[in-house]
């Protein structure tokens, strides 16, 4: 459990962003997302001013992964797979198989 993440810019200025957090990826626009020790899925922007973190979607995750595609957790209550969905924001399922 980490209560702090320091995240470098390209800038190469580093920046303290505090939260619990269990696990943490990178995304598109050097986007940094962090899964919360709530279990929820938080996204902080690098342009973003007031350095607050923004809860993403209304799942909890047991794990999350980002990349400048796509943002994936593993739902916690299902176990199933889902996906971002910029244009909803909200998760969507993608699968009938449950993960490890």
């Amino acid at each position: 459990m980490t209560q702090s993440i320091y995240h470098k810019q390209r800038s190469g200025v580093w920046n303290e962003i505090k939260g619990c957090s269990l696990g943490v990826a990178f995304g598109k626009d050097d986007a940094l997302y962090r899964q919360g020790c709530d279990m929820y899925v938080y996204l902080h922007t690098p342009n973003d001013l007031d350095s607050q973190w923004k809860k993403v979607g209304n799942n909890q995750a047991r794990w999350i992964s980002a990349s400048p595609d796509s943002l994936w957790i593993l739902e916690s209550e299902t176990e199933f797979p889902y996906k971002f969905d910029e244009k909803t924001q909200q998760f969507t399922s993608k699968g009938t198989v449950k993960g490890e």
